[in-house]
C-alpha cells in the first residue's frame, strides 16, 4: 500500500522521520573485563566451597561445637 509521496508504509512505519532518527542508538561495546572477572568468580566459588569438605570433620572435632556453650 502506498503512503504519502509514494513511500510504502504499514502499522509499524513511523509517521515522522524525527521519531525514527531518535530511535537509532549507537552500539556500545560490552565491558569484557568486568564480564571476565564475574565469570572467573562464578567458576572459583563452587571450587572453593567444595574444598572445605575434607576438613569439616576436623573443624567440628577441634572446636567441639556440639557442646551447649558454643
Amino acid at each position: 500500500m502506498d503512503g504519502v509521496g509514494g513511500i510504502p508504509h504499514d502499522e509499524n512505519t513511523f509517521l515522522l522521520n524525527a521519531q525514527l532518527e531518535s530511535m537509532k542508538q549507537e552500539r556500545t561495546p560490552l565491558p569484557w573485563l568486568q564480564i571476565t572477572v564475574i565469570l572467573l568468580l562464578h567458576t572459583c566459588e563452587p571450587i572453593s566451597s567444595q574444598s572445605i569438605y575434607p576438613y569439616i570433620n576436623e573443624v567440628f572435632t577441634f572446636c567441639s561445637c556440639s557442646a551447649p556453650s558454643c
